[in-house]
């Protein structure tokens, strides 16, 4: 990304806009969410796809059950932008409930993980797994990583 790009998208303006565009990803009218997914996918530059993807993290880790489930599917629909800030808000630790939320979209969106990003993916869920009191958020995230594992097994990667 270059640096005018990184600092448009930290402007506070743009930030409200991108905090908009994830409500629309998850608002419960799926024609409206779908027409905001489209645009996301086609019209959209990588930079706005990745921070729409971090917006729909924050959304999962703190959202009720209808938004987790929209957040997850739209993080689905946007793929490895969507694994790598699921990754780094794991990283970043939070609430047992939020964490758990966020492994398990991590582990449905298992396929969309670029092969040559898988091992460092893995070995940072490792990290995650291994500092985590919580046995929930341990166990989530040790199923996350054994999807990927089975999905790289099964595409041959």
């Amino acid at each position: 990304m270059s640096p005018d790009i990184d600092d448009d998208l930290q402007d506070p303006q743009t930030r409200a806009m991108l905090h908009v565009l994830a409500g629309l990803l998850v608002c419960p009218d799926e024609s409206l969410s779908q027409q905001a997914l489209g645009w996301l996918l086609t019209g959209a530059i990588p930079a706005v796809r990745r921070s729409a993807a971090a917006e729909l993290v924050e959304l999962l880790r703190d959202g009720d059950a209808g938004v987790c489930w929209r957040a997850t599917a739209a993080l689905a629909a946007v793929g490895p932008a969507a694994v790598i800030a699921l990754v780094s808000s794991l990283l970043l630790g939070g609430a047992p409930a939020g964490q758990v939320r966020l492994a398990e979209a991590l582990r449905a969106l298992a396929p969309a993980v670029p092969p040559h990003r898988r091992g460092q993916v893995l070995a940072l869920l490792g990290v995650v797994e291994g500092r985590e009191s919580s046995k929930a958020v341990r166990a989530a995230v040790a199923r996350a990583r054994n999807a990927i594992r089975r999905h790289a097994a099964m595409s041959g990667g």
